[in-house]
């Protein structure tokens, strides 16, 4: 992959495994959240999702931040737009 000649992301970056596992995370995290406020016996749901979520995140925006010299807005705003897009795999 190259990178963009301003210090953007390479110019496959959503594709990238580590891309598309934190979109997942968002994906599941989304369904998990509620659930562990909803019924009270499944409370442990939360911390667990909250380590994962860090687990999983914290490479790609070691990535964005260090390597690609992304802006953390610009990173989140596309993480979000994937989550929410029904046709991203």
């Amino acid at each position: 992959m190259e990178q963009e000649p301003r210090g953007g992301p390479p110019s496959g970056y959503r594709r990238l495994a580590v891309y598309r596992l934190s979109v997942w995370f968002l994906r599941l995290a989304a369904v998990a959240l509620p659930c562990s406020f909803i019924w009270p016996k499944v409370w442990f749901v939360l911390p667990i999702v909250i380590v994962f979520g860090l687990i999983v995140t914290l490479p790609l925006r070691y990535l964005a931040h260090f390597e690609w010299r992304m802006p953390m807005l610009d990173l989140d705003a596309s993480m979000l737009k994937d989550a929410l897009n029904v046709r991203y795999w």
